[in-house]
């Protein structure tokens, strides 16, 4: 049986080497939002459109909060709200034509970053890193979806 301590050891390591790496890559970008707003939006962009209720679950934040947050980034322009034509009370959220132009210029920063970063490593490599990384986030995000 492995060792659950390692597990988690090699958990913490994985965690720090890509908040380093992710640091890194979205270094010199200039945005004008809070973290949690960014994160709003770039969980928005990946996922629209997508209901309120969605975001508190996958962000694990409160409604007031998501909500706050969300009114500052549609005052920017990022994004809109549609009310769904089958249920009335349902709130769609997807991002406005300004939000998508902020988030193509953002992911092309860093898709940019992303490829100087790994240049250079062999191919072999990039196939067993890809692997782990479909691995790791089927995995995370089946778990975190079925414990909530």
């Amino acid at each position: 049986m492995m060792d659950l301590q390692t597990i988690f050891n090699n958990y913490l390591k994985l965690v720090n080497a890509f908040n380093l790496f992710s640091g890194d890559i979205t270094r010199g970008i200039e945005y004008d939002m809070t973290p949690s707003q960014f994160n709003l939006l770039e969980y928005v962009k990946m996922n629209q459109p997508v209901m309120v209720t969605q975001v508190c679950q996958c962000l694990d934040m409160s409604l007031p909060n998501v909500s706050r947050e969300l009114k500052k980034i549609q005052d920017k322009g990022f994004i809109e709200k549609k009310t769904s034509h089958e249920d009335r009370r349902k709130v769609y959220i997807h991002l406005s034509e300004s939000g998508e132009k902020f988030m193509e210029n953002y992911l092309t920063h860093v898709k940019s970053n992303f490829l100087q970063h790994i240049e250079g490593v062999p191919e072999e490599e990039l196939i067993k890193i890809n692997g782990a990384m479909e691995i790791l986030q089927y995995s995370l995000h089946c778990k975190s979806h079925h414990s909530k």
